[in-house]
């Protein structure tokens, strides 16, 4: 399904330009500091948050427990087109990590944050990230763009962030760097039912 997906999105969106310069970031983009929005079937542009390492959209006032952690995070692009992030307005006891996808080396397919003090593994991508005008993208070394964000709603106001990954109910969504012209509606209150394995 994602393989149809990407050569869809690939062939809509992005111009060959872009798929042969993979040293290159893509134009247009946006002023840094800058933030996240997520995008997608009910999903409106919630903002980008981080939660226990774990990246999130929503009202981080609402995660798990009301984590006073929890907070939207404001990026800035580091060596090999890394995503830095540091909390919004916000005294927290994180800052400096870096934006992960998981690679097809492991199961969990979460998106998460790094922290500064750790140099990662093979389970997870930490560099290519670049921007498509407004939306958030991975360049491959080979050059391959891939854009395989989806959200598995959790309730009304939090959306957690995936990778290639549908199993769960989640749908696909976009990040973009560019804020929704008015607060997002609420998600639907009842979350998405997972995907039935037998059908």
């Amino acid at each position: 399904m994602f393989s149809i997906l990407r050569a869809t999105i690939l062939t809509a969106l992005v111009p060959a330009a872009v798929l042969c310069a993979p040293q290159k970031r893509a134009t247009s983009a946006p002023k840094e500091p800058f933030q996240l929005y997520a995008y997608g079937k009910d999903i409106g542009g919630f903002p980008l948050f981080y939660n226990k390492g774990l990246a999130f959209a929503g009202n981080p006032d609402k995660s798990a427990a009301n984590d006073s952690n929890a907070a939207v995070v404001s990026f800035v692009t580091g060596d090999n087109n890394a995503w830095v992030g540091s909390p919004v307005n916000k005294t927290t006891d994180w800052n400096n990590v870096t934006l992960f996808v998981p690679t097809n080396a492991t199961q969990d397919t979460r998106v998460g944050f790094l922290p500064s003090s750790n140099g990662g593994n093979s389970s997870i991508e930490t560099t290519g990230f670049s921007f498509y005008g407004n939306t958030g993208m991975v360049i491959k070394p080979d050059g391959t763009v891939e854009m395989l964000f989806t959200g598995l709603v959790i309730d009304a106001e939090i959306v957690q962030v995936y990778w290639n990954d549908t199993s769960s109910g989640q749908v696909p969504i976009t990040l973009r760097s560019m804020a929704p012209s008015s607060p997002p509606p609420s998600v639907p209150a009842t979350p998405l039912e997972p995907a039935n394995p037998n059908a």
